[in-house]
């Protein structure tokens, strides 16, 4: 990488970097310990997503089980959270359901969660096939869903009691091309969704960026606030997430580490200005627009 590349890069990591925990283990578990302190949960994710060898699904699959065995041994309170593309899906079938097993066990054995993330590349159909494939039976599997309006009820029809939900919507906080009624509309689904999951006995998770949000959603019900966790990016929220968390909320961080934070950056952050500046910076570096 040249001189340039180096700076540009650097540039918009400075931009974004209170989204995410640096770029190693140890960044990673400091972060942890620190939101651990606050009374907040953490879920952790390793931004290694270009996977195109077995060797690199090895790889991420070593530093899943890694990271919750360092987590257990911290007594630390967190969970992790992938990609199966990690793992290996788009590669070999097998060898992502190994690799899965394998940090599903470690998991087990140190008595944390796993969450399978929403993919582009993985359709709804077939993230709850796979779900229910290697859940069986295992209390430490979760996955997230997208609420989809046309979709609810044959996806809420296909949960069952104490599965391990992740409701992940996304209204952005800053997004002005959104009108009240579209805001409105989002916390309607996501209500709808909640009370489908709660009738089906999930444990349900709600992740979202907006702090203030979260809040709403928790005042729709006066249970939500016993029955939910609440879950929100690292460096969003603040002190509204503390002062959730203060009010015995049962807060989570979602907290992403590793060297490859630039398509997380441009597919996930959502502060206006700031990532459209990082992201203009990012396309002068390579001469074209990310997607």
């Amino acid at each position: 990488m040249s001189d340039q590349k180096h700076l540009i890069k650097g540039i918009v990591f400075r931009l974004v970097k209170k989204h995410i925990a640096g770029s190693t283990t140890q960044s990673v578990l400091e972060a942890v310990r620190k939101l651990n302190m606050q009374g907040m949960h953490a879920t952790v994710t390793l931004l290694n997503d270009h996977i195109e060898q077995p060797q690199q699904a090895r790889y991420n699959t070593n530093a899943y089980v890694q990271l919750i065995k360092q987590t257990s041994r911290l007594n630390l309170n967190s969970d992790v959270s992938l990609r199966l593309t990690q793992l290996g899906y788009n590669l070999d079938r097998s060898l992502m359901g190994k690799n899965l097993l394998e940090v599903i066990a470690a998991a087990v054995e140190n008595k944390q969660k796993v969450w399978l993330e929403s993919e582009s590349s993985i359709d709804t159909e077939e993230m709850l096939a796979l779900y229910r494939e290697f859940k069986d039976g295992q209390t430490c599997l979760g996955m997230e869903l997208i609420p989809d309006n046309e979709e609810k009820s044959k996806i809420i029809g296909a949960i069952r009691s104490k599965d391990l939900i992740k409701v992940k919507c996304y209204l952005h906080k800053d997004d002005e091309t959104k009108s009240k009624k579209e805001r409105f509309d989002v916390l309607k689904l996501y209500k709808s969704y909640i009370d489908g999951l709660r009738v089906a006995k999930a444990n349900v998770t709600v992740l979202d960026h907006n702090a203030s949000l979260i809040g709403k959603i928790a005042a729709q019900n006066k249970v939500y606030k016993d029955d939910i966790t609440f879950e929100a990016p690292l460096g969003y929220g603040g002190k509204k997430l503390k002062s959730l968390s203060e009010k015995k909320f049962n807060m989570s961080v979602y907290v992403p580490y590793g060297k490859d934070w630039v398509p997380y950056m441009i597919n996930h952050l959502t502060e206006g200005r700031i990532r459209n500046i990082a992201i203009a910076l990012l396309n002068g570096e390579n001469g074209h627009e990310h997607g």
